[in-house]
């Protein structure tokens, strides 16, 4: 496997080669964004593989076209980390396990006014570092922004920003779990449990 640098010093473009020290990341790169002047965009429609994904600075990694309002379709084969302050926003799809060791966001957040902004997480959220946010955009879009998980999750909080977004267990049969260390801040917004409905649930501290 080849470490990745985000470098971010000629655009915020993920896909312009000079912005990393390695090239463009492919299916075997570990990728590694640490605090730089420009954080990083993923735009148009891609669909794309990288091996592992380690945000431990202060950037944001923004998945989505602003222009078109397309989403991302990304797989992390070996897992995403986060700490140190460390974002990803956007829309679109992740496929991997993502494990918080610091302060860290995740937020579904539209990036285009005429979308559908969906974030949805196809693996476990861990938040060993108990500093992580779920996140829910308050975006003036067609539709509110929802944050999608699919497997047992933790955070210590979810913020839906004042708005009225949504937030979806979508349980695949197995039974899921939210587990939130803190505060679930949803006033106008709404919990949706989808699939097998028995067997999702979550474990807040303070719902407001």
């Amino acid at each position: 496997m080849t470490t990745t640098n985000w470098l971010g010093t000629t655009s915020t473009d993920w896909f312009t080669s000079t912005n990393w020290d390695n090239g463009v990341p492919t299916a075997t790169s570990d990728v590694v964004i640490g605090a730089t002047a420009t954080s990083p965009t993923i735009g148009g429609t891609p669909i794309f593989t990288i091996n592992t994904l380690t945000i431990n600075g202060t950037d944001t990694l923004t998945m989505g076209d602003t222009t078109s309002g397309n989403s991302v379709f990304m797989t992390v084969t070996n897992g995403i980390t986060l700490s140190g302050g460390g974002t990803i926003s956007g829309q679109g799809n992740i496929t991997g396990n993502v494990t918080a060791t610091g302060p860290a966001t995740i937020r579904a957040k539209a990036v285009n006014t005429q979308n559908t902004p969906q974030l949805e997480i196809f693996g476990t959220i861990t938040d060993t570092g108990n500093q992580l946010t779920l996140a829910i955009g308050n975006d003036a879009n067609l539709n509110p922004d929802e944050l999608i998980l699919t497997q047992n999750s933790s955070a210590h909080a979810v913020d839906f920003s004042g708005g009225s977004g949504h937030l979806t267990l979508q349980d695949t049969g197995v039974g899921l779990t939210l587990t939130v260390g803190s505060t679930m801040a949803i006033g106008a917004g709404t919990v949706f449990l989808a699939g097998n409905t028995r067997a999702a649930r979550f474990s807040p501290t303070t719902v407001e």
